[in-house]
């Protein structure tokens, strides 16, 4: 059985503070992720994650 799902999801938010929260590895750190994350957002930049 194959099929798609789709979910919802509603931020009350703009979207410059979604992004800041995304790609600030201090807020990803501290609420999204266990561990720091670090984007270097380019064309093949890189995406670092540290555990804790």
């Amino acid at each position: 059985m194959s099929g798609t799902q789709v979910y919802k999801i509603y931020i009350k938010a703009t979207p410059e503070r979604i992004w800041e929260a995304i790609t600030s590895a201090d807020w990803n750190s501290q609420y999204g992720y266990r561990g720091r994350t670090e984007y270097e957002l380019q064309p093949g930049g890189a995406v670092v994650g540290r555990s804790n």
